[in-house]
Protein backbone atom coordinates (compact mmCIF):
# COMPACT_ATOMS: atom_id res chain seq x y z
CA UNK A 1 0.00 0.00 0.00
CA UNK A 2 2.89 2.34 0.76
CA UNK A 3 4.35 1.72 -2.72
CA UNK A 4 0.90 2.21 -4.27
CA UNK A 5 0.74 5.69 -2.74
CA UNK A 6 4.40 6.38 -3.61
CA UNK A 7 3.99 5.38 -7.29
CA UNK A 8 0.84 7.43 -7.85
CA UNK A 9 2.08 10.38 -5.80
CA UNK A 10 5.35 10.60 -7.75
CA UNK A 11 3.44 9.98 -10.99
CA UNK A 12 1.14 12.88 -10.22
CA UNK A 13 4.13 15.01 -9.26
CA UNK A 14 5.77 14.21 -12.61
CA UNK A 15 2.63 15.17 -14.54
CA UNK A 16 2.63 18.46 -12.62
CA UNK A 17 6.34 19.33 -12.97
CA UNK A 18 7.22 17.48 -16.21
CA UNK A 19 10.96 17.62 -15.56
CA UNK A 20 13.75 15.04 -15.59
CA UNK A 21 14.07 14.90 -11.79
CA UNK A 22 10.40 14.10 -11.20
CA UNK A 23 10.50 11.50 -14.00
CA UNK A 24 13.53 9.83 -12.39
CA UNK A 25 11.81 9.65 -8.99
CA UNK A 26 8.68 8.15 -10.54
CA UNK A 27 10.66 5.48 -12.43
CA UNK A 28 12.54 4.59 -9.22
CA UNK A 29 9.24 4.08 -7.39
CA UNK A 30 7.96 1.85 -10.20
CA UNK A 31 11.16 -0.21 -10.02
CA UNK A 32 10.74 -0.50 -6.25
CA UNK A 33 7.23 -1.89 -6.77
CA UNK A 34 8.54 -4.44 -9.28
CA UNK A 35 11.26 -5.49 -6.83
CA UNK A 36 8.58 -6.64 -4.40
CA UNK A 37 8.17 -9.71 -6.58
CA UNK A 38 4.46 -10.01 -5.75
CA UNK A 39 1.25 -9.83 -7.77
CA UNK A 40 0.31 -6.59 -5.99
CA UNK A 41 3.72 -5.06 -6.78
CA UNK A 42 3.45 -5.95 -10.46
CA UNK A 43 -0.11 -4.63 -10.60
CA UNK A 44 0.93 -1.35 -8.96
CA UNK A 45 3.87 -0.84 -11.35
CA UNK A 46 1.88 -1.61 -14.51
CA UNK A 47 -1.15 0.48 -13.47
CA UNK A 48 1.02 3.46 -12.45
CA UNK A 49 2.86 3.37 -15.78
CA UNK A 50 -0.45 3.13 -17.66
CA UNK A 51 -1.95 5.97 -15.62
CA UNK A 52 0.96 8.30 -16.31
CA UNK A 53 2.14 7.41 -19.82
CA UNK A 54 -0.95 5.91 -21.49
CA UNK A 55 -3.94 7.73 -19.98
CA UNK A 56 -2.06 11.06 -19.84
CA UNK A 57 -0.06 10.53 -23.05
CA UNK A 58 -0.91 13.95 -24.48
CA UNK A 59 0.31 15.73 -21.32
CA UNK A 60 3.85 14.33 -21.55
CA UNK A 61 6.57 16.28 -23.31
CA UNK A 62 7.72 14.87 -26.63
CA UNK A 63 11.34 14.99 -25.45
CA UNK A 64 10.46 12.85 -22.42
CA UNK A 65 8.66 10.34 -24.63
CA UNK A 66 11.74 10.05 -26.82
CA UNK A 67 14.11 9.82 -23.87
CA UNK A 68 11.92 7.20 -22.19
CA UNK A 69 11.75 5.12 -25.38
CA UNK A 70 15.54 5.33 -25.79
CA UNK A 71 16.09 4.31 -22.18
CA UNK A 72 13.82 1.31 -22.55
CA UNK A 73 15.64 0.20 -25.72
CA UNK A 74 19.05 0.68 -24.09
CA UNK A 75 17.98 -1.23 -21.00
CA UNK A 76 16.65 -4.08 -23.14
CA UNK A 77 19.96 -4.29 -24.99
CA UNK A 78 22.44 -3.84 -22.15
CA UNK A 79 20.51 -5.80 -19.53
CA UNK A 80 19.71 -8.79 -21.74
CA UNK A 81 22.59 -10.79 -20.29
CA UNK A 82 21.66 -9.76 -16.75
CA UNK A 83 18.07 -10.82 -17.42
CA UNK A 84 18.99 -14.38 -18.35
CA UNK A 85 21.65 -14.83 -15.68
CA UNK A 86 20.01 -13.10 -12.71
CA UNK A 87 16.41 -12.05 -13.28
CA UNK A 88 15.19 -15.12 -15.15
CA UNK A 89 16.08 -17.54 -12.30
CA UNK A 90 14.27 -15.18 -9.90
CA UNK A 91 11.19 -15.11 -12.14
CA UNK A 92 11.37 -18.89 -12.48
CA UNK A 93 11.44 -19.26 -8.70
CA UNK A 94 8.45 -16.90 -8.39
CA UNK A 95 6.59 -18.89 -11.06
CA UNK A 96 7.27 -22.14 -9.21
CA UNK A 97 5.99 -20.58 -5.99
CA UNK A 98 2.76 -19.40 -7.60
CA UNK A 99 2.17 -22.71 -9.39
CA UNK A 100 2.72 -24.53 -6.09
CA UNK A 101 -0.20 -22.56 -4.70
CA UNK A 102 -2.40 -23.64 -7.61
CA UNK A 103 -4.76 -26.25 -6.18
CA UNK A 104 -6.06 -27.41 -9.55
CA UNK A 105 -6.81 -26.05 -13.03
CA UNK A 106 -10.47 -25.29 -12.24
CA UNK A 107 -11.84 -21.77 -11.94
CA UNK A 108 -11.65 -22.04 -8.16
CA UNK A 109 -8.02 -23.12 -8.41
CA UNK A 110 -7.07 -20.02 -10.41
CA UNK A 111 -9.09 -17.78 -8.09
CA UNK A 112 -7.30 -19.30 -5.09
CA UNK A 113 -3.99 -18.61 -6.82
CA UNK A 114 -5.03 -15.01 -7.50
CA UNK A 115 -5.81 -14.34 -3.83
CA UNK A 116 -2.83 -16.44 -2.62
CA UNK A 117 -4.99 -18.96 -0.77
CA UNK A 118 -6.90 -16.38 1.26
CA UNK A 119 -10.17 -18.04 0.23
CA UNK A 120 -8.94 -21.15 2.07
CA UNK A 121 -8.33 -19.02 5.17
CA UNK A 122 -11.86 -17.68 4.88
CA UNK A 123 -13.31 -21.19 4.63
CA UNK A 124 -11.33 -22.26 7.70
CA UNK A 125 -12.70 -19.29 9.66
CA UNK A 126 -16.24 -20.18 8.55
CA UNK A 127 -15.64 -23.75 9.73
CA UNK A 128 -14.55 -22.42 13.14
CA UNK A 129 -17.65 -20.23 13.29
CA UNK A 130 -19.82 -23.24 12.56
CA UNK A 131 -18.29 -25.01 15.56
CA UNK A 132 -18.41 -22.00 17.88
CA UNK A 133 -21.12 -19.48 16.98
CA UNK A 134 -22.21 -17.54 13.90
CA UNK A 135 -23.09 -14.61 16.17
CA UNK A 136 -19.61 -13.22 15.37
CA UNK A 137 -20.92 -12.40 11.89
CA UNK A 138 -23.55 -10.16 13.46
CA UNK A 139 -21.76 -8.51 16.38
CA UNK A 140 -18.10 -9.19 15.54
CA UNK A 141 -15.57 -10.02 18.22
CA UNK A 142 -13.60 -12.59 16.22
CA UNK A 143 -9.93 -12.62 17.38
CA UNK A 144 -8.40 -11.55 14.07
CA UNK A 145 -5.10 -10.85 15.81
CA UNK A 146 -4.73 -14.62 16.05
CA UNK A 147 -6.11 -15.49 12.63
CA UNK A 148 -6.69 -12.91 9.90
CA UNK A 149 -8.20 -13.70 6.51
CA UNK A 150 -6.07 -10.83 5.11
CA UNK A 151 -9.01 -9.61 3.04
CA UNK A 152 -9.96 -6.32 4.62
CA UNK A 153 -13.72 -6.51 4.09
CA UNK A 154 -14.03 -9.95 5.68
CA UNK A 155 -11.66 -9.03 8.52
CA UNK A 156 -13.82 -5.97 9.25
CA UNK A 157 -16.92 -8.18 9.36
CA UNK A 158 -15.23 -10.66 11.70
CA UNK A 159 -14.03 -7.86 13.98
CA UNK A 160 -17.12 -5.60 14.00
CA UNK A 161 -19.93 -7.71 12.51
CA UNK A 162 -21.65 -7.40 9.14
CA UNK A 163 -23.63 -4.17 9.83
CA UNK A 164 -20.81 -2.08 11.33
CA UNK A 165 -18.04 -3.72 9.28
CA UNK A 166 -19.85 -3.02 6.00
CA UNK A 167 -20.46 0.60 6.99
CA UNK A 168 -16.80 1.10 7.94
CA UNK A 169 -15.65 -0.38 4.62
CA UNK A 170 -18.10 1.82 2.69
CA UNK A 171 -17.26 5.05 4.51
CA UNK A 172 -13.52 4.44 4.26
CA UNK A 173 -13.66 4.34 0.47
CA UNK A 174 -16.34 7.02 0.37
CA UNK A 175 -14.01 9.43 2.18
CA UNK A 176 -11.10 8.58 -0.12
CA UNK A 177 -13.21 8.92 -3.29
CA UNK A 178 -14.82 12.22 -2.26
CA UNK A 179 -11.56 13.69 -0.96
CA UNK A 180 -9.50 13.06 -4.10
CA UNK A 181 -9.97 15.37 -7.05
CA UNK A 182 -11.62 13.77 -10.07
CA UNK A 183 -9.02 12.55 -12.56
CA UNK A 184 -8.22 9.39 -14.51
CA UNK A 185 -5.08 8.85 -12.42
CA UNK A 186 -7.01 9.02 -9.15
CA UNK A 187 -9.69 6.72 -10.55
CA UNK A 188 -7.01 4.12 -11.26
CA UNK A 189 -5.58 4.65 -7.77
CA UNK A 190 -8.95 4.03 -6.09
CA UNK A 191 -9.68 0.96 -8.24
CA UNK A 192 -6.27 -0.53 -7.51
CA UNK A 193 -6.61 0.26 -3.81
CA UNK A 194 -9.92 -1.63 -3.72
CA UNK A 195 -8.38 -4.62 -5.54
CA UNK A 196 -5.45 -4.75 -3.12
CA UNK A 197 -7.83 -4.99 -0.15
CA UNK A 198 -8.69 -8.47 -1.49
CA UNK A 199 -5.37 -9.48 -3.09
CA UNK A 200 -3.06 -8.43 -0.25
CA UNK A 201 -5.13 -6.98 2.58
CA UNK A 202 -3.76 -4.73 5.33
CA UNK A 203 -5.09 -1.59 3.61
CA UNK A 204 -7.72 -0.41 6.07
CA UNK A 205 -6.05 -1.94 9.14
CA UNK A 206 -2.57 -0.53 8.49
CA UNK A 207 -1.58 2.52 10.52
CA UNK A 208 1.68 2.81 8.56
CA UNK A 209 0.20 4.12 5.33
CA UNK A 210 -2.64 6.20 6.86
CA UNK A 211 -0.61 9.45 7.21
CA UNK A 212 0.87 8.88 3.73
CA UNK A 213 -2.60 8.46 2.26
CA UNK A 214 -3.81 11.61 4.03
CA UNK A 215 -0.77 13.54 2.73
CA UNK A 216 -1.37 12.24 -0.79
CA UNK A 217 -5.00 13.37 -0.67
CA UNK A 218 -4.07 16.83 0.64
CA UNK A 219 -1.30 17.31 -1.93
CA UNK A 220 -3.64 16.19 -4.72
CA UNK A 221 -6.27 18.81 -3.92
CA UNK A 222 -6.24 22.39 -5.11
CA UNK A 223 -5.20 25.23 -2.73
CA UNK A 224 -8.87 26.25 -2.42
CA UNK A 225 -9.91 22.71 -1.43
CA UNK A 226 -7.11 22.50 1.16
CA UNK A 227 -8.53 25.54 2.96
CA UNK A 228 -11.88 23.77 3.21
Amino acid sequence: MVLLIACFWTGQYYLLKKNAASLTIFILMVLAALMLGTKAGLLIAVTALMGVFAVNFNKIRLSHKIVLAMLVIMLLIFLANWFWEVLFPMLEASFQYFTSKLINTSLHGYFSLLVSGRDTKLMEVMAHLEVTNYVHLLIGGWPISLYMVEMDYFDLILLFGIPIGSLLFYFYFYLVITSLTKSSLHLLFIALMAIITFLAGHVIFSMLHAPLLASYIVSSSSPEERLN
